[in-house]
């Protein structure tokens, strides 16, 4: 790189430089080179004019294809996204944004607390309540529903009255998810990636960062006061794990379960997109 500065430095130098000093010597070479005879002279300055001009033109077309390529090395032309992505995430890691930013950028659905919404309008409760037990475990029997090994509302089966809250937003989310990954997609947290584990077009992200960094997150982006900012971070990351676990018997943020992990804390946000993005085009290739 610094030799190929030091060839563009040599190229782009004022060009009269480049005249004169090509001009004076023909003034010594060529016997009827004269100040009387301005006709040559001109004639060699307009065409020596011409060669460094020539010259500058290759070197800037040069440097901006370089620069291109340079930019094309990190950002891959993304086509068509033809996958559904699933982002699991450390509370103030920024994996909502990264998630939300990575829809845009493919121009493909998001779902994240819209998973409420929907679920509320399926079973008819209020999506607050739902909101409020959003991704928590219960201490209910009732795991082998997640499991689908026993259904409700039908003879023979528990009544719907008696599955918990959290367990009926699990299931309806369940159903909902898999709806909604008939088309590529975006989907933050729920288990998704669990729900979606017999697609062989899904990949699943796992966003963590430096407890630094996210307590910054959480103070400035989420308004936690910044003297419960790490115990809030540690809460909230226990009991998604514990909801994973507890529908999937699996451990949260384990490598093995995912295709990427991503510390956020080491990108900006735009460049993790990026990250996720040509790894897309990749997988899909």
């Amino acid at each position: 790189i610094l030799f190929q500065n030091f060839f563009y430095f040599l190229l782009c130098i004022d060009f009269r430089i480049a005249v004169f000093s090509t001009a004076l010597p023909l003034y010594y070479i060529v016997p009827d080179l004269s100040i009387n005879n301005l006709p040559l002279l001109q004639i060699c300055t307009y065409n020596i004019v011409k060669i460094n001009l020539f010259i500058l033109i290759i070197a800037f077309y040069t440097k901006s294809l370089y620069n291109s390529s340079k930019i094309n090395h990190y950002e891959v032309i993304f086509m068509e996204c033809k996958s559904v992505i699933t982002i699991s995430r450390q509370f103030g890691s920024g994996g909502h944004e990264i998630g939300q930013k990575l829809a845009e950028r493919l121009g493909i659905a998001f779902y994240d607390k819209e998973l409420i919404s929907l679920s509320a309008k399926e079973s008819g409760i209020d999506p607050s309540v739902f909101e409020h037990i959003d991704e928590q475990a219960t201490n209910s029997l009732l795991y082998s529903l997640s499991l689908g090994m026993y259904g409700f509302g039908q003879t023979g089966y528990l009544p719907r009255e008696q599955i918990s809250l959290n367990d009926r937003l699990y299931l309806l989310q369940h159903e909902i998810i898999k709806n909604l990954s008939e088309n590529p997609c975006v989907i933050v947290g729920r288990c998704a990636d669990y729900v979606l584990k017999e697609r062989t077009d899904c990949i699943n992200v796992f966003v963590y960062a430096d407890m630094d960094y996210r307590i910054e997150r959480a103070v400035n982006i989420r308004n936690v006061p910044r003297e419960k900012a790490e115990s809030t971070i540690r809460k909230t990351d226990k009991t998604r794990a514990n909801y994973y676990q507890f529908y999937t018997e699996q451990k949260w943020g384990l490598p093995e379960n995912y295709h990427l992990c991503i510390n956020s804390a080491k990108l900006p946000i735009d460049k993790t997109v990026t990250l996720i993005q040509n790894y897309v085009n990749i997988f899909q290739k």
